[in-house]
């Protein structure tokens, strides 16, 4: 039937492909129009397929009087600014943005390989090695010089940003085609890619099929945006702009053909609209060539930068993008660039310039083609080569590149053909440099939120890395030969308040780490922390500053203390920032208003998608999202929006009112969490935990005669300093509340201004970071919080209501959608006692389908909470039904064990006796079991009853680890299943064997072991570790000694770990049993472990212990080699820590890899506490790398785990060569 449909669709479509002629090149006239106007469909590339014109294409083009694409070009600037966003730093990386180094070659050579999407990807200024197959420019921008050039009106049929903004605000699920469109597509693609079969269908012009093909390659959503949307737009513009002169109006082909296409379109205006055909002959190559060659003299202006340090004529309209100053020449397709990049060699121990024969040694690879011109010069100070060459393509650049004392300055001009030399004297000639002075000023740009003087040779960079308002100044006095910069960075964490102090150092410190120094002075001067060094013989000054979210760090090099204390001294902060005009934003999803900056949070107003959220489908789904809120400052205002399930309920008002209280403390992250108050940090060491038998392993340490490490209780790790309310202040009415609060803490500089608001059921948090001593005076938060709003909503689900019975509305609903929605939500559910009758009605009255079952089962589980007398004789009644399957017994089942009493255990057994369920899934019954030890303490009243269903294969395995859970917790006497001892023991003995013969395929002898090509996998050790667990517990006899030794025969690890726990568990380890296990890595630290928990004195060497843990802590092969680095102790509190470090190298196949695993201890005066331990994850190191700069950031790391922002550890210098020409000169 499917096929059926499929051939019949493609049947319709190849009707339809036959309706269009195949042109690109359509003539409009008639309805009143003076001249006739044309229609083109192009391609958006520049590749050869693209240009297959006619004479009648360039008769068209050069005889209109308007030329017009989908947008102007010169408006597509806009759009590229519209898709990008400012991003904020992320905590991790704050102290490390304000590391300063010595430009590497990878670095420099971004002057060579920055290729700005637009400019390359929009005005098609490619050199790349495809140039010789594709033509200069894509067409659309082809077309639109020629209309430049020649003096034609030039625009466009649609606003760019407009015509983009619908486009974004789809998401990609939402632009996902139909399952069938896409079957169809595959068909008609005939194995092609999308791009391949467009490709060929242009060469064809065929109009129609491509039409087709992307009305099968997306969603109607997403077609409507892209496609039939805009052809309404444009072809009302070229029915208005046509009334003006002949138009050439150039779209891309998709939008041509089609009941809804422009050709359509026009015609039902009353257009006439047919096809030109023509061929390229000699008049035509001819005309493209005139086109190509022949330039108009661009018109220069003066553009000085935002720090004054370049004038430079350049096009109106230049564009700042991806850090490059872009000038374009729409009309000749010509483009002057301006790169700028600090070298920062002031901070260079050796010396404070950059080598200009550095940047020499990368010309000749990095200029394209043959350099026809190089030129060197020495001026002011500023020393600069000036270079001109011609591209393979037949193009002649020109470029420039300055070294001045603060950076390198690349300027470069290139164009088609001549253009360069025509006009590049109009430049070149004009280039200006701020020249080295000796006077200072005040600086105060316009965004940043800081003055200070300064010496006047400085630059200015904005954004860094794209990183919203951060500053990095840096300035030169010729005087003395020294520099001074500062540097602003604005965060988005606006929860954390860190230890004031401890940051302060920490970026001072981490700063020093980059140059292999320290400092040997530091004081606080008052909220400021400084901080002395040198670089080299050259002294350095470090200065931080923070303030809310904002961080500076100031510096000097080689500075006189005169002018490092005018350089210092000077630094304010604004009070008062540029005005920003606040638009109230409406949030109809998540329901608020709030007055913020429009020009920051475009996106917001747009509605433009962020990808990673998408709404639910589910109507029923609590909902959450997080918002931003940006400022021209860099200061940021964030919201949490949380919306309950419909199904959720609460008590009353009072929970809210707690959970807000502490969420602003800090006790609780959401309304599901317990209080985190006296609970140590979720430390998870089965992160840690390479293999079954780590002691790092809660499979391992969780069992009797062991425990978790004491390393937890004894590591105390620097608590988070509790938080203290400055301010409160609270609200209600009968459904809504709010509580607004300023928190911080002893040690912290900042705040955190909250605003919690409760409405119905939904919650929204508001807060920013600001100073502790906030006066409420900042514009910015201030309008935010003190506009933001919940809008008045037609809620009737309180989440103080009961949800039953709208939950059996909802599942009577004919709603197909709805009921499964419904009974997907059964776990929001909360029943009271009250509900029984209508939840146990529903239950027996209810048609479910069969694939709703599952829904029923999970009803029937939660009734089981119930402590209504009539709960289990309720149970028991479904249990017994006729129309109940064994997966409904099964979870009647849970549900009486949910119940928790000795009755209903009880019950449980009389059911299983009345009829005992089977399953297929063989989880179904280990999950029914497993939810009996949850409740150990009534569930023993299962034996020894239970016992009677072990012979039935699917009840074994689970009930014997149940059997030996409670055996365990010594809840149940093994004297309770006598009478299936011997049952449990041959059973034994059967997987006995199926143990020994796996051993036998799969462990080699020691002499059979190929080290080079050898892996020994974890032996099936589950089954027969539950037997002896359980066998253990036996009366000793022959059979039970004899099955336990011939389990010790097989001598595998994990088996022996086991039975050595079981004879200290019974007490009937020998010494040298122990000994044996001391002196085998793999069973050494289990056995250390195991006689510590008796309090046995280890009379070991503290070093053999830290060995042993290695070896249990990781998986380590016959192939690795392990060799021991160093141990260090040091000093923690009262107490001392052992840090042991080992180089562990793997060999996989042909490589190797190294890296260093380290092993922690508490010590007790000399000797390793071996009860307190830990490990700390792997790292990666060279073979000829200096390890010790890396223990010692493992130590420093580990003891100050709680700040996560800091770093101990130099950054990688992969590249880092500052120096890497100067022995050649």
């Amino acid at each position: 039937m499917k096929n059926t449909a499929l051939a019949l669709t493609l049947l319709f479509y190849t009707f339809l492909f036959s309706q269009t002629e195949n042109s690109m090149l359509w003539e409009i006239s008639g309805n009143g129009l003076q001249k006739k106007s044309y229609l083109y469909g192009t391609m958006h590339v520049s590749d050869k397929v693209s240009y297959n014109l006619s004479d009648s294409f360039f008769d068209a083009l050069l005889n209109a009087d308007i030329v017009a694409n989908e947008s102007n070009p010169e408006t597509w600037g806009t759009v590229s600014d519209l898709m990008k966003e400012k991003e904020y730093l992320h905590s991790a990386q704050l102290y490390q943005s304000f590391y300063i180094k010595p430009i590497t070659k990878k670095e420099v050579m971004t002057l060579f390989t920055n290729k700005s999407h637009f400019f390359y990807n929009y005005l098609s200024l490619s050199d790349n090695k495809n140039a010789d197959y594709e033509e200069n420019a894509v067409l659309d921008m082809f077309i639109s010089q020629a209309g430049r050039k020649y003096g034609k009106e030039i625009t466009g049929l649609e606003d760019a940003v407009e015509s983009m903004i619908p486009i974004l605000q789809i998401n990609a699920t939402d632009a996902t085609p139909k399952e069938e469109n896409i079957q169809l597509l595959y068909k008609i693609l005939k194995r092609k890619s999308f791009g391949e079969a467009t490709v060929d269908y242009y060469r064809e012009k065929n109009i129609t099929i491509l039409d087709s093909i992307y009305k099968l390659a997306f969603s109607k959503k997403a077609h409507d945006a892209l496609i039939i949307n805009r052809n309404k737009v444009m072809t009302d513009s070229i029915a208005s702009i046509s009334k003006r002169g002949s138009l050439f109006a150039a779209v891309g082909a998709a939008h041509l053909a089609g009941k809804e296409g422009i050709i359509n379109l026009l015609i039902q205006k009353g257009y006439t609209v047919k096809p030109v055909f023509s061929q390229l002959t000699a008049k035509g190559e001819k005309q493209k060539k005139e086109i190509e060659t022949y330039f108009k003299t661009p018109r220069f202006s003066p553009y000085t930068t935002s720090d004054k340090m370049i004038e430079i004529p350049l096009l109106a309209n230049e564009i700042t993008e991806e850090g490059v100053i872009g000038s374009p020449d729409y009309a000749n397709g010509g483009l002057i660039r301006v790169i700028r990049t600090n070298h920062n060699y002031f901070i260079n121990p050796n010396t404070n310039l950059y080598n200009p024969k550095s940047l020499d040694s990368l010309f000749y690879e990095n200029i394209p083609g043959t350099i026809l011109q190089k030129d060197y010069f020495e001026k002011d100070g500023i020393a600069y080569y000036d270079i001109k060459n011609k591209t393979k393509t037949g193009n002649n650049q020109r470029y420039r590149f300055y070294i001045t004392p603060l950076e390198i300055i690349m300027i470069s001009m290139s164009g088609l053909n001549n253009y360069t030399t025509l006009f590049e004297n109009d430049v070149f000639e004009k280039i200006k440099l701020k020249k080295t002075q000796s006077n200072w000023e005040k600086l105060q740009t316009e965004n940043a939120s800081f003055s200070i003087t300064l010496p006047s040779f400085y630059t200015i960079r904005e954004n860094d890395n794209n990183k919203n308002n951060s500053h990095t100044v840096q300035s030169y006095l010729a005087d003395d030969n020294s520099f001074y910069f500062v540097m602003e960075r604005n965060l988005e964490d606006n929860r954390t308040l860190e230890n004031a102090k401890f940051e302060h150092k920490q970026i001072h410190y981490q700063f020093y780490l980059q140059h292999d120094i320290d400092s040997t002075q530091t004081f606080f001067d008052r909220e400021a922390f400084v901080s002395e060094s040198k670089i080299g013989t050259k002294p350095i000054q470090l200065k931080s500053f923070i303030s809310g979210n904002k961080y500076y760090l100031l510096g000097t090099i080689n500075a006189s203390e005169k002018n490092k204390n005018t350089f210092f001294d000077s630094f304010e902060l604004k009070t008062t920032f540029s005005k920003e005009t606040f638009v109230t934003y409406t949030d109809t999803l998540a329901h608020f208003r709030i007055d913020i900056p429009e020009s920051q949070n475009k996106k917001l107003f747009l509605n433009i998608k962020n990808e990673s959220y998408a709404a639910p489908k589910n109507n029923l789904l609590a909902k959450y999202k997080d918002y931003s809120f940006k400022s021209k400052s860099g200061k940021t205002v964030s919201l949490e929006y949380h919306k309950f399930h419909e199904y959720e309920s609460i008590q009353n008002l009072d929970s809210i009112k707690h959970f807000f209280k502490d969420y602003v403390l800090g006790l609780r992250d959401n309304m599901y969490q317990f209080s985190r108050s006296g609970e140590y940090d979720d430390y998870d060491y089965d992160d840690y935990a390479t293999n079954d038998t780590s002691m790092l392993n809660s499979y391992m340490y969780s069992k009797k005669g062991l425990g978790v490490t004491e390393w937890i209780n004894l590591f105390q790790k620097e608590e988070e300093e509790p938080k203290i309310l400055l301010e409160e202040k609270e609200s209600e009415t009968q459904n809504t509340y709010t509580y607004e609060a300023l928190v911080s803490t002893k040690k912290a500089s900042q705040a955190v201004k909250y605003k919690l608001e409760f409405n119905t059921n939904q919650y929204y948090i508001l807060q920013a970071l600001v100073p502790k001593e906030y006066k409420h005076n900042d514009t910015f938060i201030e309008n935010a919080f003190t506009s933001f709003e919940p809008l008045a909503i037609n809620e009737t689900n309180s989440i103080f209501d009961t949800k039953i019975q709208r939950f059996i509305e909802d599942a009577s609903s004919t709603n197909d959608t709805l009921r499964k929605n419904t009974f997907g939500s059964i776990y929001k559910l909360n029943f009271a006692e009250k509900d029984f009758e209508s939840i146990t009605s529903f239950i027996d009255t209810y048609p479910f389908k069969k694939s709703e079952l599952f829904a029923k089962n999970n009803l029937i589980k939660k009734i089981g909470y119930l402590k209504n007398n009539a709960v289990i004789p309720y149970l028991e009644k479904i249990y017994k039904s006729e129309t109940s399957n064994s997966e409904t017994q099964i979870n009647t089942l849970i549900a009486l064990s949910n119940h928790n009493s000795k009755e209903s255990y009880q019950k449980i057994i009389q059911l299983l006796e009345y009829d005992l369920p089977l399953s297929d899934n063989r989880y179904d019954i280990a999950n029914m079991f497993h939810n009996f030890s949850k409740n150990a303490e009534n569930a023993k009243e299962l034996f020894p009853n239970i016992f009677q269903f072990y012979s039935i294969k699917e009840y074994q395995n689970p009930l014997l680890n149940f059997c030996s859970d409670l055996l365990e917790k010594d809840l149940i006497a093994i004297k309770k299943f006598k009478a299936y001892q011997k049952m449990i023991l041959t059973n034994a003995k059967l997987e006995y064997k199926r143990t020994k013969s796996w051993k036998t395929n799969n462990i080699l002898e020691e002499d059979e072991k190929d080290p080079e090509d050898y892996y020994e996998e974890n032996a099936p050790v589950e089954d027969i570790i539950t037997f002896l667990n359980i066998i253990y517990k036996y009366p000793k006899n022959k059979d039970r000694d004899d099955f336990i030794a011939k389990i010790k025969a097989l001598n595998i690890p994990e088996l022996n770990i086991e039975i050595l726990r079981l004879d200290f568990v019974t007490k009937m380890y020998t010494t040298k049993a122990v000994n044996n296990a001391l002196n085998d890595k793999k069973t050494a630290f289990i056995a250390m472990q195991l006689l510590a928990h008796k309090n046995i004195p280890l009379e070991i060497e503290n070093d053999s212990i830290a060995l042993a843990a290695l070896y249990n802590f990781y998986t380590i092969k016959a192939t690795d080699s392990v060799a021991f680095i160093e141990k260090k102790i040091v000093d923690y509190h009262k107490e001392q820590i052992g840090f042991y470090f080992y180089s562990v190298t793997e060999k996989d196949n042909a490589s190797f890899s190294k890296s260093i695993r380290t092993i922690a201890f508490f010590m007790n005066g000399k000797k390793i506490n071996p009860k307190a331990y830990t490990t700390f994850y792997a790292r990666t190191i060279n073979e000829e790398e200096d390890v010790e700069p890396k223990l010692e950031a493992i130590i420093k790391e580990s003891l100050n785990s709680n700040h996560f922002r800091a770093s101990y550890e130099k950054e990688d210098e992969e590249d880092y060569l500052p120096n890497y020409l100067y022995d050649d000169y």
